[in-house]
Parts: structure tokens; C-alpha cells; sequence
């Protein structure tokens, strides 16, 4: 699952509808939003951070089950995306 897959679900079990959100978001336009559903586009953390808040939801929500981690860096929280490796090689 991918972060997009994550906020489409918790939005949808949550009732509210993408263009509901994005008001929320200032006024995000709704294809943006779509394009983080989509997996077309990757939110930036302060972008996942003010959706994590929207849907009332922790952060850790938004990318569980994803191939990114959250780290403090030291200079704040930082996402990176988690290396995997092919153990037939």
C-alpha cells in the first residue's frame, strides 16, 4: 500500500469527500489531491502533516504499510524512502 492508497481509505471511512478535504487543505485544488490518491504525486511532510491533521488522524497512518519512514534528522522530521533488497541476488 502506498500513502495515496492510505489517504484515500482513512478520507473514505471517514465520509468525506475529496473535494471536502481539499477545502480543508486551503483550498488545495481537488487534482492535486487526486494526484496523492493516484500515487501520481508524493506529498511533501508538511503537506502530510496538514492532512494527517484534516483527517484527524497521526501521521504514522498516512505512511504505515508504505516504503517510506519517518525519522527525526536532527533539524525536524524528515521522510525517506525505506531501501529493500532482493534477497535472490
Amino acid at each position: 500500500m502506498n500513502i495515496g492508497d492510505n489517504i484515500q481509505k482513512i478520507r473514505k471511512n471517514k465520509g468525506i469527500q475529496q473535494k471536502q478535504l481539499a477545502e480543508l487543505l486551503d483550498n488545495m485544488p481537488v487534482s492535486t489531491l487526486a494526484n496523492y490518491e493516484n500515487n501520481h504525486r508524493e506529498p511533501s511532510i508538511e503537506m502530510l502533516n496538514k492532512i494527517a491533521q484534516a483527517l484527524e488522524v497521526n501521521i504514522l497512518n498516512l505512511i504505515e504499510d508504505s516504503d517510506l519512514v519517518l525519522f527525526d534528522s536532527g533539524n525536524g522530521l524528515e521522510i525517506e524512502r525505506r531501501l529493500t533488497f532482493n534477497e535472490d541476488l
